[in-house]
Parts: structure tokens; C-alpha cells; sequence
């Protein structure tokens, strides 16, 4: 059990020291509001509840309190000479991965302390399972068992969340999780990066509304479906519906639009809407123009495999650029249909995420941040169905395969497509015209 111990460290809350720039207890400042800590945790409670994330969390929440219950009901105690040996491996396996202990503590902001309970935690639900299973407390019990004890417990309060009250996540008593509880253990388990964009979030929104207050803009079902359908066409895009997507991601549609992430959204699409006006097209000059043409004009829908290769080998296995192109012409050969090219894709291709989706790349345009420009130049010179000859790109070699070609919308199209794809630009400026400083940077 000792990986699920360490794994139960990612799900610890903890405390974090703040910069000079912020004042304690705050997680970010801006010109115009201040975040703080409890905010923010009750802010990552409210948006991830009912999602993969919050529902992760929240098993982990019920789990120790389970056990820590459970273990008391029953009279359990760990021996010291038990925690003493556990807490001596704990150490030994996280040396092995050539970190120091007490650099691994610090950046999940753990004290021994911290650290000795999680672990003595393990141990009382090693004991629980044991006596459950009739074993002698020299047996061992497998992570399979321990987490068959769990669900046992868990499956039938984890159904009573979806019922809890705005500002908790369950409210089973003597099981009671309010959804700054949840955000405090998501606020520990995700990386900072994560979190900075949930801050940001935070800033635009508040941007966003007083924008809204100021312009006499309020958010109405018309401008809530036009994103919803907007999504769909998107998901749609990608083979799915969004329904399966957003069930993929463990929520529905409606918790999505009840989401304060999603008035954000809908908010600063109005934004850009005004910002880039009808005016604003009418004065690009023809290289400006040309460029956003590029960036949300014509495109073609593109399949690839690609082959690795490097101009140095390192190892005797590695590929050349040349030892590549010949393989792939090779296995171009071959290739009589798209039906083929997909198989030949999921079989040889070494770029795993369109290896897993037969080789589709999806939807590019001529300047596309996605895709490497060497593999948008070829699409776009090559002949619809049929497979390119090998093209040379940053990461290796590929083979291309044109499956659907559109024009450049019609205008008004064109200009709401290029308002949304300038989303990105907009939030950038109002994020650094708000002079934003967190405990993330």
C-alpha cells in the first residue's frame, strides 16, 4: 500500500507561504479585488463539484474520514514501532525517485507531521480490511481489497451528493463536506499551473460583470444557446456529440451552463463581439486581413502517421530523416482508401494521441497553432483522398491524408468565427491590464 500512500499526499490540504506582493491569506491581487484563500477554495468547490476532479476529492475526503471513524468505533490504534517502519520506507521510496524527503514535503506544502498522519491513516485502513476479511494482522491485504472495502462504504453516500445544498457537496450526517472543504483538498491536489488558471478565471470574471454593468449588457437564454450551439458544432467537429463529451468529463450541460465559468464565457464572447465590431474588420489593412484569412479562412480536414527521426542518433534504433521518408513511402504505397490509411495509422504512426483516433489530426487552417507549418503548407497544396508524399517536419516524417476541404465561410461567419478565435488575445489584455499577482506565478 505504500504508492497509495504517497498518492494520498497529492489530496493533503496544506498550507502555502505568500509572496511579499500579497497579503497573508490571500492567493491573488489585482487592481480592483483580492482573492483569498477561502474564497478560492470555496470558488474550486462551487465550479469542480459533480465533475471528475470534485468527485475525486471528495472520495479521498470520505475515505479518512472513514477510516478515521471507523478505526475509532473499533478501538484501533497503530503501534509506533508499525508507523516508525512505515514512515522509514515511505522515505526509502521516495529517495529512489532522486528527491530529497524533505524537498517532497515542501512542495505539497506538508510537515512531518502531516506527513506521519496520512501514513498512520494507511495503516488503520489496512487494519479495518484485515479484520473485515478475518486475516491475522501479520497478512497482507492488496490495494484490489482495500479499495473493495472503500466502495462498499462509499457508493451509497457518494449518491447523496448530487442532493446536497447549494454550498456543500454532501450533507449525509455525520458525514457533512461543505465545498470549501473540497476546494481546500483540490486546492493541494492541483498543480500550480492549474491552478493560475482558475484564478484567472476568477479576475475575468469579475472584469467580465462589471464590463457587462457598465455596457447594459445581461446574459439571456438567446446568447446562452447560441454558445451551447456553438459547442455542439465544435464537439461535432471532433466526431462526437457534446452531450458524450461533457458525460465524458463527468458533468451534463446543465450543470456547464449553471457554472460561473460559464457566464465568463458567454460574458466575454459579447466582449469580443463589440470589440472586434463591424469597424474594426472595415479598417484592417490587407496584410492584417490576410493573416486572420489564414487563421479562420478555408481549411481541410487532415489525417497523418508519423514517423520519429532525428539528424543525430542517438541510438542504433533511432531513424534518420531520409531512413523515414523511405519507410513511409513505403507504407504510402500500400495505401488504397482512407479505410487503409487509418489502419496503417493506428499501426505505425508514433504520435500517440492521433494514433489512438486513426491518425486524425481533425480540422486546420493554413496558420494553425496545433500543427507544425510544414504539415499545413502540404494539406493545403495536396489533392483531396489522395496520401502525400512524405513531408519532413519538426518532430520527423509524415504522411498526409486530405479527407474534407471547405472554403472560407461566408463573411458573417468569418467575422464571428475570427471574434471567437480572438477570445485568447482578449483575455490576455484584461488579464494584464488588471496587474495580476498570485501565489502561483
Amino acid at each position: 500500500m505504500l504508492a497509495a500512500d504517497l498518492l494520498l499526499l497529492a489530496v493533503c490540504p496544506c498550507a502555502q507561504e505568500a509572496p511579499a506582493a500579497l497579503e497573508r491569506g490571500q492567493v491573488a491581487r489585482w487592481d480592483g479585488g483580492a482573492l483569498t484563500v477561502e474564497a478560492f477554495e470555496a470558488y474550486l468547490g462551487q465550479r469542480l463539484r459533480g465533475q471528475s476532479l470534485g468527485v475525486e476529492a471528495l472520495r479521498h475526503l470520505l475515505q479518512i474520514h472513514l477510516v478515521e471513524q471507523e478505526a475509532a468505533a473499533r478501538g484501533l490504534r497503530v503501534a509506533p514501532e508499525a508507523l516508525a517502519e512505515r514512515v522509514r520506507r515511505a522515505h526509502e521510496e521516495i529517495t529512489k525517485t532522486g528527491v530529497d524527503v524533505d524537498e517532497f514535503l515542501a512542495r505539497r506544502g506538508l510537515t512531518a507531521a502531516d506527513f506521519e498522519k496520512l501514513l498512520a491513516d494507511s495503516l488503520l485502513h489496512e487494519m479495518l480490511a484485515r479484520q473485515d476479511l478475518g486475516r491475522a494482522p501479520e497478512e497482507a491485504v492488496s490495494n484490489e481489497e482495500l479499495l473493495a472495502w472503500t466502495e462498499q462504504r462509499l457508493s451509497a453516500l457518494l449518491a447523496q451528493a448530487a442532493e446536497a445544498p447549494p454550498g456543500h457537496v454532501l450533507n449525509a450526517p455525520p458525514f457533512v463536506v461543505t465545498e470549501q472543504q473540497l476546494g481546500a483538498v483540490l486546492r493541494s491536489a492541483l498543480e500550480h499551473e492549474q491552478l493560475l488558471g482558475y484564478v484567472h478565471d476568477v479576475v475575468l470574471a469579475q472584469r467580465a460583470d462589471a464590463w457587462a454593468q457598465e455596457h447594459g449588457v445581461e446574459l439571456d437564454a438567446a446568447m446562452i444557446e447560441e454558445e451551447l450551439e456553438y459547442q455542439r458544432r465544435k464537439a461535432e467537429e471532433s466526431g462526437v456529440t457534446l452531450d458524450a463529451l461533457l458525460q465524458a468529463m463527468g458533468t451534463s450541460v446543465a450543470q456547464v451552463t449553471g457554472n460561473p465559468s460559464f457566464r465568463t464565457t458567454v460574458l466575454l464572447r459579447a466582449w469580443a463581439q463589440r470589440r472586434y465590431d463591424d469597424a474594426w474588420f472595415a479598417a484592417l489593412a490587407a496584410p492584417q486581413r490576410q493573416q486572420l484569412e489564414e487563421r479562420f479562412g478555408a481549411r481541410r480536414e487532415v489525417s497523418w502517421i508519423l514517423l520519429r527521426a532525428s539528424a543525430q542518433k542517438v541510438d542504433p534504433l533511432d531513424l534518420s530523416f531520409e531512413e523515414a521518408a523511405e519507410e513511409l513511402a513505403r507504407v504510402g504505397a500500400s495505401i488504397q482508401s482512407a479505410e487503409d490509411f487509418g489502419n496503417a495509422a493506428s499501426k505505425y504512426s508514433e504520435d500517440e494521441v492521433s494514433r489512438l483516433r486513426r491518425g486524425r489530426l481533425g480540422w486546420l487552417h493554413r496558420r494553425d497553432a496545433r500543427a507544425d507549418p510544414a504539415v499545413t503548407a502540404a494539406a493545403f497544396a495536396a489533392e483531396p483522398g489522395r496520401v502525400s508524399a512524405p513531408v519532413r517536419t519538426g518532430e520527423g516524417v509524415a504522411l498526409l491524408l486530405v479527407t474534407a476541404s471547405e472554403p472560407a465561410p461566408e463573411e458573417a461567419r468569418f467575422r464571428d468565427d475570427v471574434r471567437r478565435g480572438l477570445l485568447a488575445e482578449l483575455r490576455a489584455e484584461i488579464l494584464a491590464q488588471a496587474r495580476l499577482g498570485t501565489l502561483y506565478d
